[in-house]
């Protein structure tokens, strides 16, 4: 069972029904993708990192592997590994591969942890991560449960390193102390500048009649993106510090322990949900906050966009971890996933489906990750909004970006260039490199690109140091990039 939170019962604001309709739908394509019966068969957390060469990466924490009945489609009622990853490729999106420590056996095939002696008292469930040439940063939460007990205590934030091509992990530090603050949340990467903004949250005690609620508030701090063990800067209420004790909340709404923020239309905008995530029934809905233009400026309009409705036996299942996941956005909207749980307490937990305090199964699809599209007129305001049976509104109502993204790292370069270009809607995607006579050096061609984030690695081993055009054409728009190859 996963609380996914740092301390015990939480009641927090926003646990009554929701009466509004639901503007995103099921998307039951996705959630039938990680519908698996061998390697990583369920699990939560199920955040995304888009990866090159059309390639993603799923990272999850409690998670069961193999173990799967078809027969019943049940599991059983203890997960194998404390986290766990998988590797997509697009082109193949339900062909996944799963990720472990396949040196070790049993629990200590997870695959993030600091040595093989900590588990299971001591370990990592992740949080967001990006991308950097050619190293992969994803940020972790460590946690302790005593020996004997279920308290869930937090001892530290911690980054881990994976090289790409191959994903090896080559290292987990420890990041220094953040006066309270869980960074490593989401990580929002512009397409142009040397910073990352890495967003976090804290827990507030906050009136609410005649005593308080407890409540999480968002934060955000940025750093180098070519060394986010560096200087961190934390937000202020109208500036940047480098102490974390002076950053202040980026909004007045609470968030949930898990949330993301995405860019559209040029406004930011963050996805979070209902708190209240042992109580089944609460947190079932999901939210947006419109921000600004810069990812520190104030998150203040909030809708909800969808209701859960997954119930087992007739009893609401506990809903947390609403993420999006730009690798898979579309033209017909956001790509949105979400987890669910049931408990095995039935002494505090008597609304929750408790199937292994009456057997020693579980349906696994009570742990799986549910996905949802929310289109993104219904996101924006631009358009429509929801048609009258919920689902998504006419195509031609959505309002897509009017610039074509891109970004190019490292430069100078010596070995290879990453390209990242984000579209605004699916398009033909043509790439070509020319050098200062003209001569034409690289190019690259596909049919059809969704839109979201996509990448592209550019060896450069080959070329004769110098100044090159970078030249990107897609959605009827073009960009041109100088790059210097050392």
């Amino acid at each position: 069972m996963k609380h996914y939170l740092p301390l015990a019962a939480l009641w927090l604001l926003g646990l009554q029904p929701a009466s509004t309709q639901n503007a995103a739908y099921p998307d039951t394509t996705f959630t039938n993708y990680f519908r698996r019966e061998s390697g990583w068969t369920a699990g939560d957390a199920t955040l995304s990192i888009p990866l090159p060469n059309n390639k993603v990466l799923w990272l999850f924490g409690d998670s069961y592997i193999d173990n799967y009945n078809p027969a019943d489609t049940s599991l059983p009622c203890m997960f194998q590994v404390r986290n766990a990853a998988m590797l997509q490729t697009k082109s193949n999106p339900n062909q996944m591969t799963t990720l472990l420590d396949y040196s070790q056996s049993g629990i200590n095939r997870t695959l993030f942890k600091l040595s093989n002696n900590e588990l299971p008292y001591y370990y990592f469930w992740p949080g967001h991560g990006y991308v950097h040439g050619d190293t992969v940063y994803i940020f972790l939460q460590r946690y302790h449960t005593p020996q004997g007990s279920s308290q869930i205590n937090h001892v530290g934030t911690y980054l881990a390193k994976m090289l790409l091509p191959n994903l090896e992990l080559v290292g987990i530090y420890a990041l220094p102390a953040t006066d309270g603050i869980f960074f490593g949340r989401w990580v929002f990467v512009p397409v142009n500048g040397n910073y990352i903004f890495v967003y976090g949250n804290k827990i507030h005690d906050v009136p609410f009649g005649n005593g308080t609620l407890k409540v999480w508030k968002p934060y955000v701090a940025r750093v180098p993106i070519n060394n986010p063990m560096g200087q961190w800067q934390f937000r202020t209420s109208n500036s940047w510090s480098n102490d974390p004790a002076q950053a202040a909340p980026i909004s007045s709404h609470g968030v949930s322990p898990g949330f993301s923020v995405l860019r559209r239309d040029g406004d930011l905008y963050l996805i979070t949900q209902q708190n209240g995530y042992l109580q089944c029934g609460a947190g079932r809905e999901i939210y947006s906050i419109k921000g600004g233009a810069a990812p520190w400026e104030p998150f203040t309009s909030k809708q909800t966009i969808y209701v859960a409705p997954d119930q087992y036996n007739g009893q609401y299942l506990l809903t947390y971890n609403a993420y999006v996941h730009p690798s898979w956005n579309r033209k017909e909207g956001l790509l949105i996933s979400y987890n669910v749980n049931d408990h095995s307490d039935t002494s505090k937990y008597k609304n929750c489906p408790s199937q292994c305090f009456y057997g020693n199964t579980r349906n696994a699809d009570t742990y799986r990750p549910k996905f949802i599209r929310l289109p993104w007129s219904a996101l924006t305001g631009n358009g429509l909004g929801p048609s009258g049976n919920g689902h998504a509104t006419e195509k031609a109502a959505i309002v897509p970006d009017q610039t074509l993204q891109l970004r190019c790292f490292p430069n100078p370069a010596s070995d290879h260039l990453q390209v990242t270009f984000e579209l605004p809607s699916t398009t033909p995607v043509f790439i070509e490199v020319r050098s200062l006579t003209g001569q034409v050096v690289y190019t690259a061609q596909t049919v059809e690109q969704v839109a979201g984030e996509h990448n592209e690695s550019i060896e450069l081993d080959r070329w004769p140091p110098g100044v090159y055009t970078l030249r990107v054409q897609a959605a009827g728009q073009e960009v041109v990039q100088k790059i210097v190859k050392q």
